[in-house]
């Protein structure tokens, strides 16, 4: 992907991205909708984010930074500060940022150096995280400088150096070029991949770029720039990174004329035998009227031989474009401009040139492209062939042995390269905020996060386990207790009866309890209910030797006895000798018909649920083996009695009667 920034035309300030997936055609596809805006600051310019002319990006592979240029000062906006200057992070580096989104970041200088430059030469090294900005023009006393007012008017003989291999903690040197080192306007600067950190080589540029003067240049000045400029094409710097030490190298072949404003990209044969620098158009920089050139030109190292690869027509030239070399073998030309703003450059905004058959191309496919193969007319220069293997590895003559060394000198980092890129037919994504695919975290922190979300995973299962368990427990608690009938009662039931109380408000379930007998007859038996297998121990329903039992009775005293006998109607025979059978047989059994009346004490304010009908006897659930011995049975009516044979106790000799009917009214 490519970034375009700003420029002469563009008072937005606006950053366009392209996108090396789409697939296009020069002369079919609406061109300008290849590009993506993106908003940047706020949108329109001002002196954070200003528009600005012939500034540089210096880049990694995560981010990039705005510094130098020109600014077109409006009413709306300002110049901005001597130390201000804006980034764009698309991706962290560095350690871990928890809290870190892509997006712009207005940063600040380091002391000795200002953004207060322009139409200097930029190149960056991501494999070095480094960036610089060679010569160019300042003002008198490095003040601010403007676009339209001719205040950079003098040679900035500088090389500004910016480490940005911390984020957010960039450093940029301003070095002092060497009194042997000229400086020079809008000259292309390139790196190549030579000996430890890789050399940097100066090419081309002008002393007084007409660009600056809004009425154009003197006649003395013409002349100056006509007398110093074809030596920049002449005799190229070239600078050591590891060492920094320039050295000035003198070229041979078809040294092109005065030229600026023009485009490189660096091409390397297969075998790294030859480094082939190829520069596009520009003009002589003399004048706004001058046409640009159509042509392409190499300079092959280490041998410093010119060659003219490539003719074409003036009319479809440009000056103050850009190169970008997508694949090995392709390059975009992008932007530029034909004599002045007020011209449209030919062919479109975008042309595609390829570098192994030297000529240019109406469409461009992500899926189409090759290797570099060193083209014909180069290998015709410097031997070898496609693959390299250049026989001339040297100029003429050194301008010092040890710029000779350097290129003996291997290059070992890694250089990452972004190719092949993904086939794309729809639109491009309208932003960049895309944090980077591969992993920026720590080597320790994805088994640190791997170890921590099993254990939360685990101790989450044993809650819910936990949980369940606890749940069911209750669950089977509740219904147990829910369960229990009037007939099985609980401790519930004991303490009613104990003290009295009815319970007939408690709606109880008899599912199970009625038994029926013929001529329609019933009699509530009770039925045992075994203890819940489930119950949870210490935690579930209690349970007790002695069942309660189906209707609360209160014990027989002598306060709650009927005085009156009352006669029972005829047991049936098949019910004379029932017993419970929830009772163990006792020899000491006797007959229910035996207990046909009881006399009971005269306390009818202590009388329950008092009939004056006749009574079956009922045997209670409560009794023990010998009590239901000595119970015998009456009627099997609707009404029960029971009776006591303790009525001579203390207790007393009371019936406690109830109105089965009134019960299961009430029920």
């Amino acid at each position: 992907m490519a970034v375009h920034y700003g420029g002469s035309r563009d008072p937005s300030a606006t950053l366009y991205s392209l996108s090396f997936s789409e697939a296009f055609d020069t002369q079919t596809t609406n061109m300008t909708a290849l590009f993506t805006e993106m908003g940047k600051a706020g949108g329109a310019a001002n002196n954070i984010a200003p528009n600005t002319i012939d500034g540089t990006m210096l880049t990694n592979d995560d981010a990039f930074y705005l510094y130098g240029g020109l600014v077109p000062l409006t009413n709306s906006s300002s110049a901005p500060g001597a130390d201000d200057y804006l980034g764009y992070e698309r991706f962290q580096w560095g350690p871990y940022r928890a809290s870190w989104t892509p997006g712009f970041i207005e940063q600040h200088l380091n002391s000795g150096v200002t953004r207060y430059t322009t139409n200097g030469a930029g190149v960056s090294v991501p494999s070095e995280n480094l960036g610089f900005y060679f010569s160019g023009m300042r003002g008198t006393n490095w003040d601010a400088i403007e676009a339209t007012d001719a205040s950079a008017n003098i040679l900035a003989k500088t090389l500004i150096i910016a480490n940005i291999s911390i984020m957010r903690d960039e450093i940029l040197h301003n070095n002092t070029l060497p009194s042997n080192v000229p400086g020079r306007a809008n000259a292309e600067l390139l790196w190549m991949p030579v000996s430890t950190s890789g050399l940097l080589v100066a090419i081309g540029g002008v002393i007084y770029p007409e660009v600056i003067w809004p009425g154009g240049l003197s006649v003395d000045q013409q002349a100056e720039s006509r007398k110093v400029g074809p030596a920049f094409m002449q005799t190229v710097p070239v600078y050591d990174i590891a060492n920094e030490r320039w050295y000035m190298q003198n070229t041979s072949g078809d040294i092109p004329t005065q030229l600026t404003a023009f485009c490189s990209v660096l091409a390397t044969a297969p075998d790294n035998s030859s480094f082939n620098i190829y520069i596009y158009g520009g003009y002589d920089g003399l004048n706004a009227d001058d046409e640009p050139f159509d042509d392409v030109y190499i300079l092959s190292l280490p041998s410093f031989i010119w060659i003219r690869a490539y003719s074409g027509d003036v009319k479809h030239g440009r000056s103050g474009h850009k190169c970008v070399k997508v694949y090995p073998d392709q390059i975009f030309v992008l932007g530029g401009q034909y004599l002045n703003t007020t011209n449209c450059v030919e062919g479109g905004i975008i042309q595609v040139f390829n570098l192994n058959t030297l000529a240019f191309q109406n469409k461009y496919d992500p899926k189409a492209w090759s290797e570099y193969r060193v083209p014909d007319v180069v290998t015709a220069k410097i031997g070898g062939d496609s693959n390299g293997g250049a026989t001339v590895v040297a100029p003429s003559s050194w301008a010092n042995d040890s710029l000779s060394s350097l290129f003996k000198s291997k290059y070992t980092k890694t250089i990452t390269t972004w190719y092949p890129y993904n086939s794309s037919t729809s639109s491009p994504t309208p932003t960049l905020s895309i944090l980077r695919t591969s992993s920026t975290l720590p080597e320790w922190v994805p088994p640190v996060l791997g170890v921590v979300v099993g254990l939360v995973i685990i101790s989450i299962i044993l809650l819910c386990s936990f949980y369940y368990r606890r749940r069911l427990c209750l669950r089977r608690q509740s219904t147990a207790t829910d369960s229990t009938t009037l007939i099985g009662g609980t401790n519930k039931w004991i303490l009613y009866w104990m003290h009295g109380t009815p319970h007939w408000s408690r709606k109880t379930s008899l599912t199970n309890t009625l038994t029926t007998f013929r001529d329609s007859e019933t009699v509530m038996i009770p039925q045992r209910e075994s203890p819940n297998p489930l119950a949870c121990e210490a935690a579930g329903e209690m349970l007790h030797e002695m069942q309660a039992g189906p209707i609360p009775i209160e014990l027989p005293t002598s306060y709650n006895m009927n005085s009156s006998s009352h006669s029972s109607p005829t047991t049936p025979s098949s019910f004379s000798n029932f017993v419970s059978p929830l009772m163990t047989p006792s020899p000491f059994s006797t007959t229910l018909s035996s207990l046909n009346s009881i006399t009971k004490s005269s306390r009818p304010s202590h009388l329950r649920n008092r009939s004056s009908t006749d009574h079956s006897s009922m045997i209670s659930p409560l009794d023990s083996p010998d009590d239901i011995g000595r119970r015998q049975s009456g009627g099997v009516g609707g009404l029960g009695r029971i009776a006591s044979e303790d009525a001579t106790n203390d207790l007393g000799n009371e019936t406690y009667m109830y109105d089965e009917k009134k019960r299961m009214e009430l029920e």
